[in-house]
Order: structure tokens, then sequence, then C-alpha cells
């Protein structure tokens, strides 16, 4: 058998529960919670012996870019 993992990262404030809510030029008013939560995943990957594809969107000119920076692991 093979699993296989995958990882969506985006910020709260991308998902469309919210687009009536908070418009997307508003978006870099908003703290970002991406590399900071991203780093916590990466870590318990990390400690299980874990990999994974990471689908990273970048949207609005948020630091998505900076989670991302941080794992270059195998394969890389």
């Amino acid at each position: 058998m093979i699993n296989a993992l995958s990882v969506d990262v985006e910020d709260y404030y991308h998902v469309s529960a919210f687009e009536n809510v908070i418009d997307r030029a508003d978006w870099d008013h908003y703290p970002s919670r991406v590399a900071d939560n991203t780093r916590r995943v990466l870590d318990l990957f990390d400690m299980h012996e874990v990999t994974g594809t990471f689908f990273c969107a970048r949207l609005g000119g948020g630091t998505g870019a900076a989670a991302g920076a941080r794992y270059r692991g195998p394969g890389a």
C-alpha cells in the first residue's frame, strides 16, 4: 500500500468562508499565521519521520514564502 499526504498552506482569511466578510484588498492588514503554524506542522512531521507535499498559496502581499523557506528536506 502506498500512502500520500499533502498539506494546503494558506492563511485563515484566504478561505472562501470569509469571502463575504474579509475583502481581498484588506488581506495585508491581517496578521499572518502561516509561517508559525507551518513550522509546527513541519516539526511534527520531523518528529514522526513523515514526509508530504506542501501546496503553498501565496495570494496577496503576505509573507507565506517565509514558511517554505525553512524547509529544504530530502530531495529538495
